[in-house]
Formats: structure tokens, sequence, C-alpha cells
């Protein structure tokens, strides 16, 4: 039987069996838990289904429509830039590191869907711009209970607008830099059936240059264009179509120096990607207490350079990244009376992937099964627990359990308390890659490929040494248990404070070694599993509204302690060791754990502070962010944080933006400036270009 027909075979027979069970289900009463009056106090990535946000009983954070707008981003990395908890780093592309957790353990979606193509295992968040963007939902804890791998640290979902009425909308900005971002939203209704919206964007900068002393730019120039349409229609009045389509170019003019062990060479050429999702939802309303959803989603990534040395006037290096992801889910909501809601889903994740650092073509397929119960027991409580089973082709299953609960001492005070299970699978890199830096030499291998690999490289004279000990072909998925507990209070004028404490316990971090030495002296790097980490803080959050609402100022903070426990285990042995003095004096000293500064590129503080007034048809919106020291370079060899000139001095980054609304409100004219105090640090921060201005405006036609 083909791979489409026995997959397509198995998700009939889910539909029958998640139906029938549905079925059998006898409803009581109308729903009280699944709407919100405000659209912005509405979200769905807690439980994949809408609920309001005083409801959910884990930390959600989210960032609506208007603080998109008034802050002049236009990429996503800028706007999460500002957000409490969040940490942009340059790691193989700008990613987000939440509650302490690197790029690759936060699953970023679009409308519930997974983004595609992490090529080192971040996802560049450049690549998504924020031009029809309706809110963006942060989720933080392991959510491995609904969304399986990749969900460890949390999730950050991107809502689209989805336009009920006609309307067009022209918005054009010039920035610093040369940067052009135009961009065109349209809605056309359907005869009261639905509507379909289209959106256009583009985007281009000439790049910029941190080091003028040295050849090529800090941040090469580089045009992109985004598509993105949206249709929803009601075929029936029980039968509702949502379809979502997404289109994303990018075209890199490459230009720099690279530094050999033998020479100097300057490298030109092109590089390209582009990006495909096709997702339509088809929801069937059996009752007004029992909906099915069925979930389709097909992406493609491709990346790739063509590179060139311009000396030599030959080929440099051609590189190549192709990904697709095919999914299928089902999933039914049943209301089982005015207290409790079960929501419960299946389906699969077809994996492909070929690029020029793997040797052929690889497959992988997931199939997971979830079930969520939502139970208010009493108008003050609000339980919630969850479990996930994943069976992939790779590794054994994986159940992935969490509970939360809410309570409300009355209308101002709120407790929640929340602990879950996550994990993370490893991925094509770890398993597959076989990649050699020619710069410098180094070669990284994947588990499964490994071995073979090295006893080629050795008939060939290749491989000086071997640790056959450090040879581990059967890397296990990373897991983690996490706790959080807060508290809100929502005073009756307005103003609002909250506290999240938190604990994240990670074991079988996936970490590279040296496993072998090669014949000209460079290291041999391979994956394994041994690293213990776990990363505690706490997050405090305010918002308080002066001058009849006019003006609204929020603060925010987070406390971040960050460790590896078998660093911990060593210097509690007395096994690490660090230089002290200089020259003929120069001495090695075991360090104590109070000279352990935990894991690199980590803040223990980070700050923010925002500011927003409007008046009559006039905005000021202004926000300061503050980063601390972080971690940043292993200086002496012994691979653990200990002294100062390894870290990076903390930073303070202030915007302001002002707006002006004309012509009722059809016309909207905004002007700004970025990091205000032209802060840079090239050899820390290259992706913080210094102070850059921007002007633009927004015409609403209909």
């Amino acid at each position: 039987m083909s791979f489409f027909k026995t997959r397509i075979n198995i998700l009939f027979i889910l539909f029958l069996l998640v139906g029938l069970h549905a079925k059998g289900l006898k409803s009581q009463r109308g729903d009280t838990l699944l709407t919100g009056e405000d659209l912005n106090a509405v979200v769905v990535t807690a439980t994949k289904s809408s609920r309001k946000l005083a409801d959910v009983p884990m930390p959600v954070n989210i960032i609506g429509k208007a603080e998109i707008e008034s802050s002049g981003s236009n990429r996503l990395d800028e706007i999460l830039s500002e957000q409490t908890g969040l940490s942009i780093v340059n790691d193989h592309g700008f990613g987000v590191q939440m509650q302490g957790l690197g790029p690759e353990y936060t699953l970023i979606l679009i409308n519930g869907e997974p983004i595609i193509g992490r090529i080192a295992g971040t996802l560049d968040l450049k690549r998504i711009s924020l031009n029809d963007v309706q809110r963006i939902e942060i989720l933080k804890g392991p959510s491995s209970s609904l969304y399986g791998s990749d969900a460890l640290a949390g999730v950050i979902n991107i809502i689209t607008k989805k336009g009920r009425k006609k309307n067009l909308r022209i918005r054009s900005q010039y920035g610093s830099y040369s940067a052009f971002d135009n961009t065109i939203t349209g809605t056309l209704g359907l005869k009261n059936k639905g509507a379909v919206s289209l959106s256009v964007n583009r985007y281009s900068t000439a790049g910029y240059d941190l080091l003028p002393h040295k050849y090529g730019k800090t941040v090469n120039p580089y045009v992109d264009y985004t598509f993105r349409g949206n249709l929803h229609y009601q075929i029936t009045p029980q039968l509702k179509l949502q379809l979502r389509g997404h289109y994303f170019t990018q075209t890199q003019d490459n230009d720099y120096l690279v530094n050999t062990v033998k020479d100097s060479v300057v490298v030109q050429g092109d590089g390209k990607e582009q990006d495909y999702r096709i997702a339509p939802v088809f929801t069937y309303k059996f009752s007004p207490d029992w909906k099915l959803k069925l979930r389709s989603y097909w992406s493609q990534y491709k990346a790739g350079q063509d590179l060139s040395d311009i000396k030599e006037d030959t080929s440099y290096e051609h590189t190549y990244f192709h990904q697709s992801l095919w999914k299928e889910e089902l999933q039914s909501q049943n209301i089982l009376n005015q207290y409790q809601v079960l929501t419960t889903g299946i389906g699969f994740v077809y994996q492909k992937l070929d690029a020029s650092r793997y040797q052929g073509m690889k497959e992988r397929t997931d199939y997971y099964l979830y079930g969520q119960h939502e139970w208010h027991p009493t108008a003050n409580w609000n339980i919630l627990t969850g479990l996930r089973l994943d069976a992939s082709s790779d590794y054994d299953p994986q159940l992935s359990p969490k509970i939360a609960a809410q309570y409300n001492l009355d209308r101002h005070w709120k407790f929640r308390a929340s602990v879950g299970m996550g994990y993370k699978a490893p991925g094509f890199r770890q398993l597959y890659l076989d990649f050699t830096n020619n710069e410098v030499g180094y070669t990284v291998l994947g588990a499964k490929v490994m071995k073979e690999a090295i006893a080629k490289m050795g008939e060939r004279g290749q491989i000086a040494k071997t640790d056959t000990a450090k040879l581990n072909t059967n890397l296990k998925p990373e897991t983690s248990i996490a706790y959080n507990l807060g508290v809100t209070y929502q005073a009756t004028a307005g103003w609002k404070v909250n506290a999240n404490l938190f604990r994240n316990d990670i074991k079988n971090l996936i970490d590279t070694r040296v496993v072998a030495m090669k014949s000209d002296g460079a290291p041999l790097f391979g994956y394994h599993n041994i690293r213990r980490v776990y990363t505690e803080g706490l997050e405090l959050g305010a918002s308080v509204p002066l001058f009849n609402h006019k003006m609204r100022v929020s603060l925010g903070y987070q406390f971040l302690i960050a460790k590896d426990k078998d660093v911990i285990d060593s210097i509690q042995k007395g096994k690490v060791f660090k230089w002290v003095g200089s020259g003929v004096d120069r001495v090695s000293k075991p360090i104590n754990e109070s000279g352990y500064g935990g894991l690199f590129n980590r803040s223990q503080n980070t700050f923010n502070l925002k500011v927003y007034y409007s008046y009559n048809s006039w905005s000021i919106n202004s926000r300061l962010i503050y980063r601390g020291r972080f971690g940043f370079m292993d200086t002496n060899g012994n691979l653990v944080l200990d002294e100062g000139d390894k870290y990076a001095p903390g930073y303070a980054l202030v915007h302001l933006d002002i707006a002006k609304e004309l012509c009722s409100g059809k016309l909207k004219i905004e002007g700004g400036v970025k990091d205000l105090f032209d802060y840079t640090d090239p050899k820390h921060l290259p992706y913080i270009p210094g102070r850059n201005f921007y002007i633009s405006a927004t015409f609403h036609l209909f």
C-alpha cells in the first residue's frame, strides 16, 4: 500500500473512532468557556481552541495588534526583543531564548502550524514579516502535551488577520540603511458567506557595516517578498472552510572576506531562501456541543548559496537545504456540560530533508495522539489536564503529561500553578549531519553516520586518533519537567501586577564533543547525551493606566539562573580549574561554585519599561529594554564560564515612536527612532545596527 493511502486510511479510521466517542457524550448546557467579548483577551495556543485569557491557568502573554503597529517593528525578532522573559540571540540566525532555554527549544507557529527551515537548529525570526499579524501569543513552559517535540521551552504562535469586511490598506515605510517596507492588504466579503483577504509585502535593505575598517558588511543587502492569503467560507450551516497560504522569498547579495589557515579569500555570490505553506482547515459542527476539525498542512523550505572566489575566478562553495513537511490532524472538541470541555486529537507528521551537508535523502514520520480536559468544579477553580503520546519512526513512544490549575480568590486575585513534561527528539542535524568547515578544518558528524564516516576517513589517512569510547550512535530524546507558579492582582482602577516563578530541569541534553583528531590537527566532533541542565527564575510584570487611561506604563523584569548540573558536580569534586596570574606567575586553581557563571549567552537580569500615551489623534510609544551581561566565550579552555573576560557587557536600548492620525483615521503618519542613543557592540551583538530612523504612512482606503 502506498505511503499516501496508508495515512489516509489511518486518518479515516481515527475519524470514525473519535466521532463515535463524541456522539456518545451527553451535553447538558451551552459552553461557558469558549469565547470572550474582547478579541485581544482571547487565546488559542494554550488549549488549541478559543479561551478567555483570564481562564487560562498557564503563563501566557499576548502582543496585540495595537502594540505591533505602534512599535514600528517589521520583523518578528524586533517585537519579541521587547517582551519580558524573551531574549534575541544570534546562533546561526536570530532566534528567541525563553526561560533561559535556547532557540531550538521554542516552537514557532503561524496560525497554529509549525514553521520549518532550522538549518542549524535556530529558526531565523527575520524571515517572518509582521505586515498582517493580528496578534502574537506566547505560551511559556513545556507544551509537549499538545504540540510534541520542539515545544520544550514554550510556543510562540503568530495569528494573522482574518478580514470580515471589504477593506484596502496600504502602508509604506522608509528607514535608515535604505530600508524600504511596503505592504498592501485587502479583504473582500463573499455575500455573508465569508471573506477572502490577501497581503503582499516587499522589504529591502542595503545592510549595514559596524566595522568599516574591515572588508565586507556586517549584514549584506537583501530583498524579500511575503505573500499571504486567507479564505474563510461557510459552505453549509454546519461546515466551514478556512484556507491559508503563505509564500516567502529572499535574495541576498553576499560579499565578504574568508580568513583560512593558508590565505584570505574574497567571496561573492547570491543566497536565496524560499518558503511555501498551505493550510486548509475544515470544521464540521454536529451540534452546539460537538465539532470536528480536520487540519491539513503542507510546507516546503528551500535555501541555497552559490559563492565564487573573486581572486581565482572559480567556484568557492555551493550549498543547498531543502526541507518539506506534511501534517494531518483531526481534532474533536466536546462540551460535556457547562463546567467541562474535552479536546482530543490525532495525526501524523511526515518530514523529508535533502541538503548538501547530508548524504542522501532523509525521511521521518511521527504519529501522535493527545487529549485535554478542562474542568470548572466551582466558580473559582479551573483545572486543566493533558496527555500526549508521540510515536516516531526513529524512537520509542514518548508520553508528555501536564496539569495546570487556577484559583480565583475574588475578582482581584488569581493564583495559578502548572507542572508538565516536555521532550525533544534528536533532529536530522544531530543524526545525519556530515559537515566539514573548509576554513578552520573541523568536522561535525551526526550520530547515525559517525562510525561509517570515520572509518572511511581512516582509510584515506585523515584520522590520527579516535576515542572509541565516545563513538555513541544511540542518541536519546531530551526530556524535561517544568514548574510554574504565578499570581495576578487586578485592581478596580485598572492597574495590574503579576509574578511567575519557574523551574525547568532537562535531562539528556544533546551537545557536541571531540571524538577524534584528524591528521591535520583539526578536531572531529560528534553528538552525545550527557548534560543535565536547569533554569529557574522569577518574572515580574506591572501595568498602570494614568490620566484617565490616556497613558499606560508597563514594566517587566526577569531574574534567571541557568546552570549545568554536571559542571556543578565536577566543581564540588575539585575537578574544574581556572588560570590565575600571568606569565611565569600563572598557575591553575580549582574554581568554587560561587565562581561558576552558568550557561553561556544567558543574562541574569533583563528589564523593560514601556510608556504609551495617546491624546486625540496623537500617540507616543517609548520603550527601554535592558539586558544584563552574559557569558560570551570560553577563554581558558576549561569550557566553563568563570572569568570576567568571558562576559559581554550589559546594555540598554531606547526606542521612540510618534504617530498622528489624519482624515478621520483613514491616514496615519508615523515616525520613530530605534536605539536612540546609538549603542553598538560589533563583537558580541552584530545584530544591533545602532541608531536608525524611519517614517511611514498608512492609508485605509475602505
